[in-house]
């Protein structure tokens, strides 16, 4: 089974003065600075986190949690650690990087030191390529116990980190009338959740990924109960791992385009929530697949339902945006070659 992620997913401080050349936002809210995040834009999530004004004292927590992290300062609470020497070496090499190559004028410089302390750190002569290094760090951790997944979520290199590991069978029914029974493989007691967790301070982000073998998830994330989880991970997911086999070849984008639609064509309680997030964090970066996927989706549902503006989807009747979603994917299929799916 192999380690690599899918080539797609303290101390109180005082916040930093707006950052040089970030947009100075007329209002700001805590969802809208982790959006932020989730797009690789330090500088406009900590312009957004300094025009902040919190609700709640939870809320203001998470603003100078948030900011200590993007600042690659102490935070509170305090990003865990393993307590070995290696893996939290490791762990502060990532997590330095995360924050630096959250500019992305700093990102190749970032990227250049990450991997030269992870060849020190493993002995890797210099001349050893990102991939070698990856799979040398990916054993060192494994050999002391500690599952690992390592490579790209979106723009950045990424590191999951967790002590346990449990595994399910979950039988999933596609929009299509695609079937799959997928293997599930339940991440616990985690050390590090990726990137956008850290800089997010608990999330949102990474709740799992697709792989050959099966699918990934974090534990903590979901109520494994409800449909948050049945729909927003187990369906779109699934997709990912049919699509896997049906569509090889078919790139990040797309691929979150068509397990986004999923998600609107099966949501019922989540379903309105699951719009205001994709209406939310749209893109027009392919390096950023999530929210590239978000756009498209969005513009598609405006185009097919005759709305006058993306933000008037959450007005849309529940039922008209599933149809409409099932249909966009049906869509997808026949243009792609996708054969309609047996009894």
């Amino acid at each position: 089974m192999s380690n690599r992620l899918p080539g797609l997913v303290a101390l109180f401080v005082a916040l930093a003065p707006a950052v040089v050349g970030a947009a100075a936002p007329a209002s700001a809210t805590l969802s809208a600075a982790e959006n932020a995040v989730l797009q690789a834009d330090g500088p406009r999530a900590l312009a957004l986190l300094g025009a902040l004004h919190p609700a709640t004292a939870a809320e203001a927590r998470k603003r100078v949690c948030m900011a200590a992290r993007l600042q690659d300062r102490p935070s509170f609470p305090a990003a865990r650690i393993t307590g070995h020497p290696l893996p939290d070496a490791v762990l502060r090499a990532y997590r330095r990087y995360w924050s630096a190559a959250m500019t992305p004028a700093h990102r190749a410089a970032a990227e250049k030191a990450l991997f030269g302390q992870l060849r020190r750190l493993t002995g890797q002569r210099a001349a050893a390529t990102r991939d070698e290094v990856l799979d040398a760090v990916s054993a060192r951790l494994a050999a002391l116990g500690l599952h690992n997944r390592l490579g790209r979520t979106a723009e950045l290199y990424d590191l999951l980190l967790y002590f346990r590991e449990d595994e399910r069978r979950y039988p999933v029914l596609l929009p299509d009338g695609q079937r799959e029974t997928v293997r599930v493989f339940l991440m616990r007691d985690l050390v590090s959740g990726g990137w956008a967790r850290h800089l997010n301070c608990g999330g949102p982000g990474t709740g799992g990924f697709a792989t050959d073998e099966g699918l990934y998830a974090v534990a903590d994330a979901y109520d494994l109960d409800d449909e948050s989880f049945r729909v927003n991970f187990l369906a779109h997911e699934s997709q990912h791992y049919a699509d896997y086999k049906r569509l090889p070849g078919l790139e990040g984008p797309e691929l979150e385009y068509r397990a986004k639609l999923v998600e609107l064509a099966l949501a019922e309680q989540t379903l309105m929530k699951t719009v205001r997030a994709f209406v939310d964090n749209q893109g027009d970066e392919r390096a950023n697949p999530h929210g590239w996927a978000n756009k498209r989706v969005v513009g598609a549902l405006v185009e097919r339902l005759e709305l006058a503006a993306p933000e008037r989807l959450v007005d849309a009747a529940p039922d008209d945006i599933r149809a409409a979603a099932t249909a966009l994917l049906l869509k997808d299929n026949a243009e792609r070659g996708v054969p309609p799916a047996g009894p």
